[in-house]
């Protein structure tokens, strides 16, 4: 079963609605709590999700309150591996620290629920379903965009309330967790904050009530499609690397498996993988998947296109071809495999690159469009789609 570790500082800042979702995906969810806990025994790359919730101390306040400093080598060791790590509202902020971010006070709270401004970029994020839908905000400092990373949303009173590292790391200031059928338990815990902040907890109670269900449930699609994008257990066992000679006989049984598969004759035989995908003088990538056992599951190829190619696609593009087993479907073999391939265009100077799908082929036609290849042209039973590397 995979593992979901959260570090919880205060008791009733837990996972809140995610805790049923992260049930449903199959995690089981541990809670440790930094302050009593020794983190120096954690294994940072031990369970599959790390989440880092909230807590009332602040991002530096090590010289405090010590164990912060174990806790903020635990998440850089996290970090390091790449593996998934998600941080709500404090942990966001110890995240950006460790990424280089400055962590600062506002000068004032922003405590209350009310809608984000999505960025650009957030529009087409896993946040989007959060456009319009008012979340809770409980926070009086705020972190800087960390180098490299993408700014996802803000609001009037924070520019900065959620950035993406990569897929894998994600910090929100926000807390799209809060439970609206236990708000009381903020309410009582949090009372002489609010005192001293002049907010009425009857105007929090109230909005949570009206606000409940629909943060729910675009937590529950934000945190989904975060999930999604992270790789299973089985692509992060997945090993890629450049196709040789010695290669032709697995990748040759890769083709018979897929003609076995779709009734779809095309030629498999080891000269013709060897002539077509190996030491085809216009190759640029000849790239293998191999899984944990050492099977080679798929291969991907990038050539590039002359003139009269038989795909007729633009002197200059490149071509790519994916071959992906039966038995290796919904492992993320594709998005592997694509990522070599475009590193690989990128190095020899092209802009575009050509698939060419058969029209009957709905499985391929899917994977590129999921890949960003978009359709330029459809030629007789063919359909033809570029990958713009700009």
């Amino acid at each position: 079963m995979k593992t979901a570790l959260a570090l919880r500082h205060v008791h009733f800042e837990d996972l809140g609605t995610l805790e049923p979702l992260l049930h449903q995906r199959g995690f089981e969810v541990r809670y440790l709590d930094p302050a009593v806990e020794e983190l120096s025994e954690i294994e940072a790359t031990a369970c599959d999700l790390l989440i880092v919730l909230g807590g009332p101390i602040g991002a530096l306040d090590e010289a405090i309150y010590p164990f912060l400093s174990d806790e903020l080598r635990l998440l850089e060791r996290r970090l390091a591996s790449g593996r998934p790590l998600l941080g709500i509202c404090l942990g966001a902020q110890l995240i950006a620290r460790l990424l280089g971010a400055a962590v600062v006070p506002m000068g004032f709270k922003e405590i209350g629920f009310s809608a984000l401004i999505l960025t650009d970029e957030g529009d087409h994020s896993v946040l989007a379903p959060l456009a319009g839908v008012p979340v809770l905000h409980w926070h009086g400092d705020r972190f800087e965009q960390p180098a490299g990373s993408r700014l996802l949303a803000g609001t009037d009173r924070c520019a900065q309330q959620a950035f993406a590292a990569g897929d894998a790391v994600s910090g929100l200031q926000f807390h799209l967790e809060a439970d609206a059928d236990r708000i009381e338990r903020w309410l009582v815990g949090h009372c002489c904050e609010l005192a001293r902040a002049g907010i009425d907890p009857r105007t929090l109670r109230a909005d949570a009530q009206r606000h409940g269900a629909a943060l729910r449930e675009a937590a529950h699609q934000v945190i989904g499609a975060w999930l999604d994008q992270q790789p299973s257990s089985s692509e992060e066992q997945m090993e890629t690397r450049a196709a040789s000679i010695d290669d032709a006989e697995a990748m040759s049984l890769v083709l018979r498996e897929i003609i076995a598969h779709t009734k779809r004759q095309r030629a498999s035989d080891v000269a013709f993988v060897i002539d077509r995908y190996i030491a085809d003088p216009a190759g640029i990538a000849c790239t293998l998947a191999v899984d944990a056992t050492g099977r080679v599951v798929g291969f991907q190829s990038l050539k590039r296109a002359v003139a009269d190619n038989p795909y007729n696609a633009p002197q200059g593009w490149g071509i790519i071809g994916t071959h992906i087993s039966p038995r290796a479907q919904r492992q993320g073999v594709g998005k592997r495999l694509f990522a070599c391939s475009t590193a690989a265009a990128r190095q020899a100077g092209l802009e575009k690159i050509d698939a060419c799908i058969g029209a009957d082929n709905p499985s391929g036609l899917q994977y590129y469009e999921a890949m960003g290849f978009r359709t330029y042209r459809t030629l007789n039973d063919t359909v033809q789609k570029v990958y713009d590397l700009s």
